[in-house]
């Protein structure tokens, strides 16, 4: 019996000879390099932009404005995928926490969004100061009405408040 090398048995096996050609198989093409970075080009249309949208000096600084002034469309208008987006958007409720130096000193009751898309909750808290505030953050939070179980709220923001500086308080008293 004759002593075969691994390459004519992986030969066998496929079906091919040692001369197979490769040419008809669908191999991927080569990329195309892209064509060089042009340096110049690039920096004047960068500087011509620039010069297009720039404000010119003396013309009014635009500063953007949000209002509610837009008009809700009545539920009794709105397709059903809007009525139920609107109902699923009801079911969410939010709370505002209010955190002091780190520590939390009150929390507002959960409250739903209105039909205006807005959340109201017209609370004031009695907040009895020892120390001056390093931070004041207002924490944003929601909570699922299928899961109402005791801190079960989800995080959405932190909004930090402005602490005055103690030295600069004291001399304009």
């Amino acid at each position: 019996m004759r002593k075969t090398s691994k390459v004519e048995d992986e030969e066998a096996v496929l079906g091919q000879d040692a001369d197979a050609n490769y040419d008809d198989l669908d191999l991927p093409k080569e990329p195309i390099a892209p064509s060089p970075f042009d340096e110049d080009k690039v920096r004047q249309e960068v500087i011509d932009k620039f010069l297009r949208i720039r404000r010119k000096p003396g013309e009014p600084k635009i500063t953007p404005i949000l209002t509610k002034t837009a008009a809700v469309t009545a539920l009794s208008q709105c397709p059903s995928e809007e009525k139920d987006r609107r109902s699923a958007a009801r079911s969410v409720k939010y709370v505002l926490k209010v955190l002091y130096n780190g520590k939390e000193v009150s929390q507002t009751a959960a409250r739903s969004l209105s039909d205006t898309f807005t959340v109201e909750f017209a609370q004031s808290f009695d907040v009895v100061i020892v120390q001056w505030p390093e931070s004041v953050v207002v924490q944003v939070r929601f909570l699922l009405k299928l899961f109402e179980l005791p801190n079960s709220m989800s995080f959405i923001s932190d909004l930090f408040c402005r602490c005055w500086n103690k030295e600069a308080s004291q001399i304009q008293s």
